[in-house]
C-alpha cells in the first residue's frame, strides 16, 4: 500500500478529518482481527477485503470507532465524538469513515476490492432521554460481511431524532484515489423513512487511497421541559419580646425542589447585621432574628430550588426594636405621723414609683395590736385607745411589670393625754341689801309655809275676778 501518498494527501483535508477518536463504545464485531501500521508509512493491510480494522491508522486512530457526531454550528475541524449531549432543535453532523483494509499489493487489486459495497445509518424511533444511533458498513465479499459503530445520544428531556432529508448526505474522497479530496452527494444514497439512510456504493477498492468520509445531518425533536414554578408565598413574625421576632417563611415549589431557606437582616441604612441558611426541601422554615440595638430592620426570605431562587422582596417584613424602658424604681420614702386632738393621729406615706413601677396598696400597722388596716388611701387617720409609745410600719406594695415588689417604712409615735381637773367647790350666791340670817332649818320651813299661804291667797283673788267677767 503506498501508505505514504496518501498521508501527504490526508494531511491535505485534515479539516475534514478528525483527531483520533478517544472512546471506542459500541464497535462490532469487537473481536475481529485487527491491523496495525508498523511505520506511519507502513501499513501492510490484510489478505482479504474488510473494512475499518486498523487500531493505529495514520490521521486516524482506531477505525472501529469510524461512526461519530457534533453539533452543526460547529464549523471548525474535529469536534466530532462518541457520545453527545443534544438539545431541542439541535441540528448534528454525524459522520462515518469508510476504508476497505485490503492490500492490492499482497493479493491484487481484483480481489482486494469490496463488491456491492453498502451504508446503512439508522436512527432510534422511540422517544427517551438517550438513544444509540448506529451505523453499519457492509460488502458481498468482505469478512466479516458487517462492521457496526454507534453514537450515544442524551438529553434533558425525552426526544426523537429524525434525519434531515432536506440535507443529502455527502461524501469526502479522491476520486480515483489520486488528485485532491473532493466533497459530492453520496451516490446511491436514499432516505427509507425518517430514520433510516441506505446508501449502495458499489464496488469500492482497498487501500489507504481510497479511504473516504460520508456526512448526513440530523435534527432533534426534544419535549419541553416543564416549567418551572417556585415562590415565597408568605412571611410571619411573631413579636417575643422588645428583641426577639420570630419569623416563619413560606415556600412553594413546582418542577422544581427546595433546596434552603435564606433570611437576611438589614437596618435602617441597609447594611446586613444577620443572616441565616436553613437548609430543607419543606414548604417553611423558622428564623429568630434578637437583637438589642433600638432602630427599624428590614427581614426579606429568600427560597433557594435547584432551578432558582426568589426575589427578596416576596417576602419581606419591617420590625422595630423600641427603646430600651428605664428601669423601675420603687420605694417607701418617708412615714410622716401628725398629732390631732386626743388620741388621734393622721399617717402620711412618702414614696417614689417610676420606670414602669406603681402603688397598688399600702398596709398600715399602728402598733397598737389592732387589725392592720390594708388600702389605697393616703394618709390615713387612727385614734389610739389608751396612751403610749407606738411604732406605725408602712408596708408598700407596688406593681412592676406584672410582678408584686414591696417597701416598708416606720415612724414613732408617743400619745399622752393631760389628766382630768378636779372641778372647783360651790360658792353661795350673793343676796341684795344685807345676807339672809341663818335662820336654821326650822326658819326655813316656816319661810316656806308663809310663802306658800301667800300665793294660795293671791291665787283665789286671780280666779275670782275671772268667773265676775
Amino acid at each position: 500500500m503506498n501508505v505514504k501518498r496518501i498521508l501527504v494527501s490526508l494531511a491535505a483535508v485534515a479539516a475534514v478529518v478528525a483527531i483520533p477518536v478517544a472512546v471506542r463504545a459500541g464497535f462490532a464485531p469487537a473481536n475481529r482481527p485487527t491491523y496495525t501500521c508498523i511505520t506511519p508509512t507502513n501499513c501492510p493491510g490484510a489478505d482479504h477485503v474488510v473494512f475499518n480494522s486498523f487500531t493505529n491508522a495514520p490521521n486516524y486512530g482506531d477505525e472501529r470507532a469510524f461512526f461519530d457526531a457534533k453539533d452543526a454550528s460547529i464549523t471548525t475541524p474535529g469536534g466530532y465524538q462518541d457520545q453527545l449531549n443534544v438539545h431541542d432543535g439541535q441540528r448534528i453532523v454525524m459522520r462515518v469513515y469508510v476504508h476497505n483494509n485490503a492490500n492490492p499489493n499482497a493479493i491484487g487489486v481484483a480481489a482486494a476490492t469490496a463488491h456491492n459495497t453498502r451504508l446503512l445509518a439508522f436512527l432510534p424511533t422511540s422517544k427517551r432521554t438517550s438513544h444509540t444511533a448506529a451505523a453499519q458498513i457492509s460488502a458481498d465479499n468482505a469478512n466479516p460481511g458487517t462492521v457496526s459503530d454507534t453514537v450515544d445520544l442524551s438529553g434533558a428531556q425525552p426526544f426523537t431524532i429524525v434525519f434531515d432529508k432536506t440535507s443529502a448526505p455527502e461524501v469526502t474522497y479522491r476520486p480515483n484515489g489520486t488528485g485532491n479530496f473532493v466533497t459530492r452527494p453520496l451516490p446511491g444514497a436514499t432516505f427509507a423513512n425518517d430514520q433510516t439512510l441506505n446508501a449502495n456504493m458499489g464496488d469500492w477498492k482497498g487501500c489507504f487511497e481510497f479511504g473516504a468520509l460520508i456526512t448526513f445531518v440530523a435534527v432533534v425533536h426534544m419535549d419541553q421541559a416543564p416549567q418551572p414554578m417556585f415562590a415565597c408565598t408568605g412571611l410571619d413574625v411573631l413579636p417575643v419580646n422588645r428583641t426577639r421576632f420570630d419569623f416563619t417563611a413560606h415556600g412553594s415549589a413546582k418542577n422544581a425542589t427546595i433546596a434552603a431557606y435564606v433570611f437576611t437582616a438589614k437596618d435602617a441604612n441597609g447594611n446586613v447585621v444577620d443572616t441565616k441558611t436553613v437548609s430543607t426541601s419543606a414548604t417553611s422554615a423558622n428564623y429568630t432574628f434578637n437583637r438589642d440595638v433600638p432602630g427599624t430592620y428590614t427581614i426579606s426570605a429568600v427560597v433557594h430550588t435547584d432551578k432558582g431562587d426568589t426575589n427578596p422582596a416576596d417576602c419581606s417584613k419591617q420590625i422595630t426594636v423600641k427603646e430600651k424602658p428605664p428601669k423601675p424604681v420603687f420605694a417607701c420614702d418617708a412615714l410622716t405621723v401628725s398629732r390631732g386632738d386626743g388620741r388621734a393621729i393622721t399617717a402620711t406615706v412618702s414614696f417614689t414609683a417610676e420606670g414602669g413601677a406603681s402603688l397598688s396598696s399600702i398596709t398600715y400597722d399602728f402598733g397598737d395590736g389592732t387589725t392592720p388596716l390594708v388600702t389605697s388611701q393616703n394618709p390615713v387617720g387612727h385614734t389610739y385607745d389608751r396612751d403610749g409609745t407606738f411604732t406605725i410600719t408602712s408596708m408598700l406594695k407596688f406593681n412592676v411589670g406584672g410582678t408584686d415588689k414591696t417597701a416598708s417604712c416606720s415612724a414613732t409615735v408617743t400619745i399622752t393625754t393631760p389628766p382630768t381637773p378636779t372641778p372647783p367647790t360651790p360658792t353661795p350666791p350673793a343676796v341684795l341689801g344685807k345676807p339672809l340670817p341663818n335662820t336654821g332649818a326650822g326658819d326655813v320651813i316656816g319661810l316656806f309655809s308663809g310663802v306658800s299661804a301667800a300665793g294660795a291667797a293671791a291665787h283665789y283673788i286671780v280666779s275670782a275676778r275671772r268667773s265676775r267677767r
